[in-house]
């Protein structure tokens, strides 16, 4: 089942999806957060970043990366779109077809990485009425993997799980109203749908919905009740809601500022395999307080990464450590 999440923050994407930024150009801060995802970004992450920078050198970096990926996932993703009307009915379990697709999907349990083959399988599974499936086969047509992209498809089949009550596909159809993808922008819907499916217990709809909170879409902007939910995913297991804790905590956003906490929460979401904090202590570190930055020199050095200084200056072997941090 696949995440959707804003990945742009008022430091910012998600889909993902909150981030440090900082002035850019035009004023607009919402391009300051384009060096940090730069090398790294998906497709989606850069369509996400588009929506809120719109303008400005990082806007036309961003719609030319746009265009390379784009071409990437055209030769190497999707090609000719498959005729899902043809692939047939299948006698397994739809708990069998699921995990088959997940091993496909990441090349996991000796079955190499094929997004067609992993399409299939969620297609199986979804005509069998597997509400994760049907989320999958959304999300798999939203980002383009298997088959051409198409958001409209994955509107369709995200109502179809959320209909079903799944908390991810509601999660998912939240963040197609805050980005405004084949669906007229509607920040209020989007905060209904993260709610109801917060209330089904989705993680990942508290970050979402913290983000709505911070940026003030939907919502009156209250970084208290960011702080809140950002805090309740982290506690629930979402390392991007761990991650914007961090920033709270480094920040004093909504809550007490607290630089050896706010480093913790970033270190652990790294460890988890959050690329957007080691992305983040790599290439946007100078935009952390530098009281921050010590204390997470200090945990680097503790846990044996690191054998230099704790300045807070992050120097290329600051850099390595996180790097070594996140493997």
């Amino acid at each position: 089942m696949q995440r959707a999440v804003l990945v742009l923050f008022s430091l910012i994407f998600s889909f993902h999806l909150s981030q440090p930024i900082q002035a850019a150009d035009n004023n607009d801060l919402a391009c300051a957060i384009w060096p940090a995802i730069a090398s790294t970004a998906t497709k989606g992450q850069v369509e996400a970043f588009l929506s809120e920078c719109q303008s400005g050198i990082y806007h036309r970096l961003a719609k030319a990366r746009l265009g390379e990926l784009k071409g990437s996932a055209l030769q190497t993703d999707t090609g000719q779109r498959p005729d899902l009307s043809n692939i047939p009915d299948s006698d397994e379990p739809v708990n069998t077809l699921y995990n088959r697709a997940k091993d496909y999907q990441y090349g996991e349990n000796g079955k190499p990485k094929d997004y067609r083959k992993a399409l299939q399988l969620f297609y199986q599974a979804a005509k069998k009425g597997h509400a994760k499936s049907m989320t999958d086969v959304g999300w798999m047509h939203e980002k383009g993997f298997g088959t051409t992209q198409d958001s409209q498809i994955a509107i369709e089949w995200y109502k179809r799980a959320a209909d079903k009550g799944e908390s991810m596909a509601i999660n998912n159809m939240g963040w197609m109203y805050t980005q405004g993808k084949a669906i007229e922008k509607d920040y209020k819907k989007a905060v209904r749908l993260y709610r109801r499916a917060i209330a089904l217990g989705e993680p990942l709809a508290m970050t979402n919905l913290g983000w709505m909170y911070e940026t003030g879409k939907g919502v009156q902007q209250d970084d208290s009740q960011a702080f809140t939910y950002y805090k309740q995913a982290a506690d629930a297991g979402d390392t991007q809601g761990l991650h914007n804790t961090g920033w709270m905590y480094a920040t004093g956003r909504g809550t007490k500022r607290d630089p050896k906490k706010g480093a913790r929460a970033v270190y652990d979401a790294i460890r988890k395999g959050n690329t957007f904090s080691r992305d983040q202590m790599t290439s946007n570190h100078s935009i952390w307080p530098n009281d921050f930055r010590q204390e997470m020199q200090k945990l680097l050095k503790r846990e044996g990464f690191y054998n230099g200084n704790t300045s807070g200056k992050f120097d290329q072997s600051t850099i390595d450590a996180v790097k070594r941090a996140a493997k």
